[in-house]
Order: C-alpha cells, then sequence, then structure tokens
C-alpha cells in the first residue's frame, strides 16, 4: 500500500476508554507523506476509525515513525501514500 519501506515504527494502541472489549476493532486509512530524510512531514485521515479523538491519537503516533524514502534515479524523494492502521495488528 505504501511507495515507502518501513523503517522503525510502533503501531498506536487503543486508549482504555476505547477498549469496550476484546472483541472490538478499530480500523482507519491515513495519507502519509514521507520526507526525503525518512521523517514525516504530514498525516491526515482518509477513513476515520469512526472516533475523531482515536484519529488524532493515532496521527501523533504515526507522525513518530521513520521510513526509508522513495527514490527516482538513486535520489530520495518526497512521496505520499495511503496506510491502513488496525488496532489488532499489533
Amino acid at each position: 500500500m505504501t511507495d515507502f519501506h518501513d523503517y522503525t515504527k510502533t503501531m498506536p494502541g487503543v486508549p482504555l476508554k476505547f477498549r469496550t472489549s476484546r472483541d472490538v476493532r478499530y480500523e482507519g486509512i491515513f495519507s502519509i507523506c514521507v520526507a526525503p530524510a525518512g521523517t514525516v512531514e504530514s498525516v491526515s485521515v482518509v477513513t476515520s476509525t469512526g472516533h475523531a479523538e482515536l484519529d488524532e491519537e493515532w496521527k501523533v503516533v504515526v507522525k513518530r515513525w521513520r521510513y526509508v524514502a522513495s527514490c527516482i534515479d538513486g535520489k530520495p524523494i518526497r512521496s505520499c501514500s495511503p496506510v491502513r492502521i488496525d488496532s489488532r495488528a499489533h
């Protein structure tokens, strides 16, 4: 789903107030733009988890992720791609 490669990331957790049972699953799609240095420049919600507060918390975590940027002719470039985050993926 992404044009860039994971370097380091911690999947966002689900805050206690959203943990109503073990069977509840949250997922959303976020557009992530990665700078040539591999840092996340911006994050926006493409498909919400259904909870604006959870979307915002996940955006904060995603901003800390690092990637190996996409390259053209061996030169790192800025690129954006959608990323699906699933609360059960970790």
